[in-house]
Formats: C-alpha cells, sequence, structure tokens
C-alpha cells in the first residue's frame, strides 16, 4: 500500500463521518414512522468502521459496513393514529388483508402503499 497523504487521511475521516451523520439522520428521521407490517417496518441503521494503516504506521479510517439492527419493531395500538385500516386504504387487488392500520408496527412505510392507483 502507498503512504497516505495528510489529504488522503482527512478525505478518508470526512468521508466515514458523513456516513455516520447520514445514518443518524436516517435513524431520527425515521424513528417515529407507522408501518403496517413487521417486514415493512424501518429497522435502525449502524455504520461499522475500520483502521486502515499504511506502511509507515499512519492509521485513518474506512467505512467497513452498514448494518441493518436486527431488534424486532415494537407494536402499540395508537386510535389516534391518522392512517385508515389496511382494509379501507384500496379496493380491488391492492387491498390487503390484515390487521388494523392503527395496530402497525413503528417502522417506515412508502407511500405507495397508501395511494391507490
Amino acid at each position: 500500500m502507498s503512504a497516505l497523504s495528510i489529504f488522503d487521511i482527512s478525505g478518508r475521516a470526512m468521508s466515514a463521518q458523513l456516513v455516520r451523520l447520514n445514518t443518524t439522520a436516517s435513524n431520527l428521521a425515521n424513528a417515529g414512522t407507522v408501518a403496517g407490517s413487521e417486514k415493512e417496518a424501518f429497522r435502525s441503521l449502524k455504520p461499522v468502521f475500520r483502521t486502515v494503516m499504511d506502511g509507515a504506521g499512519r492509521a485513518t479510517v474506512a467505512v467497513d459496513q452498514v448494518t441493518v439492527s436486527k431488534m424486532a419493531p415494537s407494536k402499540r395500538h395508537d386510535p389516534s393514529n391518522p392512517l385508515p385500516p389496511v382494509s379501507e386504504q384500496c379496493p380491488g387487488p391492492r387491498n390487503r388483508k390484515g390487521p388494523d392500520q392503527r395496530n402497525a408496527a413503528v417502522g417506515t412505510i412508502s407511500h405507495d402503499d397508501h395511494l391507490c392507483r
């Protein structure tokens, strides 16, 4: 591996911090969203970093991967939820039978799931 310049080291560090900030922003933005099922629910993201060394003993950081939480989403009853029950959302083939939307798992939901075509 070639020697890392100060610009390589700082550039990699800033790139890693950008990944950390983006995953934090995603987690905060999706923390209270609602999903119709556990499969659709948002799972928090966590960046995993690793140390990168050059031949001269200088170290920097690299993003190894971004992992998805394996924690099960919580399910709660919320009568004030403005989303209609799944059975009332769309007539026809997009109508999914299932539990009331107000008893949804906390997570994310896409706009397409609530638009009738």
